[in-house]
């Protein structure tokens, strides 16, 4: 796991967004490891990406699972523990 949302429900151009989005993080950050923009560039164009990654995961719905092991169904929440 490396952090990133599975995309496969996600609505249409979301994925695309978020994929783009973490995309440029990843170029933004290698770039400032490289020492080719200050530190306060980074930060600048930084909070940009992950404001934009913000708002897109404001429109991705968690529903809960259903799980059958056997003759017993369990239901999940959105964090993979067990509802009660």
């Amino acid at each position: 796991m490396d952090g990133r949302l599975a995309t496969s429900n996600l609505p249409d151009g979301v994925a695309e967004e978020l994929n783009d989005d973490q995309r440029q993080l990843d170029e933004l950050n290698e770039m400032w490891t490289a020492k080719e923009l200050s530190t306060a560039q980074y930060r600048k164009m930084r909070k940009g990406i992950t404001d934009r990654i913000a708002k897109a995961q404001h429109k991705v719905v968690i529903r809960p699972m259903v799980l059958s092991t056997g003759s017993r169904v369990r239901v999940h929440g959105p964090l993979g523990r067990p509802r009660t």
